[in-house]
């Protein structure tokens, strides 16, 4: 019983001097596992089809859970850019994964052909960087129309499910890193779901779906170890 209880002493203190150590940021990394979003039916199953070559991604928020930072990680950017935010997380009771709560647009791409306004999602101005937040879980999906990029994928949301919001982001793109910067204004939930796109869809990132049977799993896979423990303990 006193060498249990002086194990957990031990890596309680373990724990919290460790997460006092690293309080200034918290970081996740993502590869890029889908070559079509969850709920997208269109003629291309390849995870890329062009450029964008998408890698993968980071996202990194403060300690107390708010977002600093979205990083893609790619090759052959094409502007502009959607990036979709969950914000209160895909697994939720009643919630699905891509009920967006924010969409950045970014960049413009002066080629004739994608700037037409049947092409471009609603939104999307000249040569800024616009942050919306969504206001309803029943809008409507601009699709891409272009014959070259994905077909019927999504590339933003209908401006009608559009509105100001008092969180900003900044946008820089080096080359081979696309990253978008926030205001620390936008509190992630634990099962928080990001989502990016250009406008042809070539390649599309997103962060994993967590399904209900995973949850389910894990949650038991938790009782589990909590019995096992209850056991150890009184025995």
């Amino acid at each position: 019983m006193k060498k249990f209880l002086k194990i957990l002493v031990t890596t309680f203190l373990a724990v919290f001097l460790c997460s006092g150590i690293s309080m200034a940021t918290i970081i996740y990394d993502y590869n890029d596992i889908y070559a079509n979003w969850p709920d997208q039916s269109t003629s291309i199953t390849s995870d890329t089809h062009g450029t964008p070559v998408i890698s993968g991604a980071e996202v990194i928020t403060t300690d107390d859970g708010y977002l600093s930072s979205v990083e893609i990680y790619m090759t052959g950017r094409q502007e502009w850019d959607a990036l979709f935010i969950n914000s209160t997380g895909g697994s939720s009771v009643g919630e699905t994964w891509n009920d967006w709560d924010y969409i950045v647009y970014a960049g413009y791409n002066p080629t004739a052909y994608t700037t037409t306004e049947d092409q471009r999602p609603d939104g999307v101005t000249d040569g800024s960087t616009q942050i919306y937040s969504v206001t309803s879980d029943a809008y409507d999906y601009v699709d891409v129309s272009y014959s070259g990029g994905r077909v019927g994928h999504a590339n933003g949301i209908h401006d009608d499910w559009l509105d100001s919001t008092s969180a900003s982001a900044s946008v820089a793109w080096d080359g081979s890193t696309l990253t978008y910067t926030f205001n620390d204004t936008i509190l992630l939930a634990d099962n928080f779901l990001i989502g990016y796109t250009p406008w042809c869809a070539n390649d599309v990132f997103l962060t994993p779906v967590v399904e209900p049977a995973t949850m389910l799993l894990f949650g038991t896979g938790l009782l589990g170890l909590a019995v096992i423990g209850r056991k150890k303990f009184f025995k």
